[in-house]
C-alpha cells in the first residue's frame, strides 16, 4: 500500500511538472533557497555575459566636429570681405552703383564676422587692425557713393571736379592690403602712387580755376583733397628704399 501510494505520488508530481514546469520548479526551488528563480537567472546571465560599456559617449565623441579655430576663421572672413571691397575699385573708377546695391548685404556680412569673433578682435592686434581697416574702407565707400550720387546731379560745373576727387580718394584704398598697409605685392605700386599724387595736384588746379568754387562745395573739396594728400603721403612713406626688402 505504501509503495503504491509513493509511486502514485511520483506520477502525479511528474504530470504536474509536465503541465506547468515553471510554476512547479519555481516553487520547489524557492523552498530550498532565499534566492528566487528570477534572481538566479539574472546572476547567471551576469556571470556569462560581460557588461557592455555605455557606447553613447563614444558615439558623441566620434560625431562631434573638431574644435573650431575662431581666430583663423575671422581672419579669413576679413580677408574675404576686403577682397569684396576691392572688387568695386577699378583701374579708372570706383563702381559706386554696384557698391550701393551691395552695401546693405555687406553691412550684414560685416556684422556677422564681428559676431563670429565674439571679442577676439579686442585681444588680437592683427585681427583688430584688419577689422578697423575694412570697416573704414566700407564706411568711406558708403559715404562716397552717396556723395557721388548727390554731386553728379547738382548741375554745377565744379561738381565734376569734386566727383573726380571723391573717386580718387576711394581708388587710393586699392593700393592697401587687408592690414591697411601698402600692398607691395602689387605690380607697379610705386608708379601708381606717383600717378595719384599728380592727379591730386591737377584736380586742385582745375578746381581753383573755377570762379564758383567757393562756399560749402569749396569746403567739401578741401576736405577731400586733404584726405587724398594724406593717403598719398602715407603710401609713399611705405615704399621700400633701395636696398630694403618689401615686407
Amino acid at each position: 500500500m505504501t509503495r503504491s501510494f509513493f509511486f502514485s505520488s511520483c506520477l502525479i508530481a511528474y504530470a504536474l511538472a509536465l503541465i506547468n514546469p515553471q510554476k512547479f520548479f519555481l516553487k520547489t526551488h524557492s523552498e530550498f533557497s532565499p534566492i528566487t528563480f528570477k534572481q538566479e537567472c539574472n546572476i547567471k546571465i551576469a556571470k556569462e555575459v560581460p557588461e557592455v560599456p555605455d557606447v553613447q559617449p563614444l558615439a558623441r565623441v566620434g560625431s562631434v566636429e573638431p574644435p573650431r579655430n575662431i581666430t583663423k576663421e575671422m581672419s579669413e572672413s576679413l580677408e574675404w570681405f576686403h577682397g569684396l571691397l576691392m572688387s568695386f575699385i577699378h583701374e579708372r573708377h570706383f563702381d559706386e552703383l554696384y557698391f550701393s546695391a551691395s552695401a546693405p548685404k555687406m553691412a550684414t556680412n560685416l556684422g556677422d564676422i564681428v559676431a563670429l569673433g565674439s571679442g577676439i578682435h579686442q585681444k588680437n592686434p592683427l585681427i583688430s587692425h584688419k577689422l578697423d581697416f575694412v570697416s573704414l574702407v566700407y564706411e568711406k565707400m558708403l559715404f562716397a557713393s552717396r556723395a557721388l550720387k548727390y554731386y553728379r546731379y547738382s548741375h554745377h560745373g565744379e561738381s565734376f571736379v569734386v566727383c573726380d576727387m571723391i573717386d580718387l580718394n576711394i581708388r587710393l584704398f586699392g593700393l592697401y592690403n587687408s592690414q591697411g598697409v601698402l600692398d607691395t605685392a602689387r605690380d607697379g605700386y610705386a608708379g601708381q602712387i606717383l600717378h595719384f599724387q599728380k592727379m591730386v595736384s591737377r584736380l586742385v588746379e582745375r578746381f581753383q580755376e573755377l570762379d564758383s568754387a567757393k562756399g560749402r562745395m569749396g569746403d567739401f573739396f578741401e576736405a577731400q583733397t586733404y584726405q587724398a594728400k594724406e593717403r598719398v603721403l602715407d603710401l609713399l612713406s611705405q615704399v621700400p628704399k633701395k636696398g630694403e626688402i618689401a615686407i
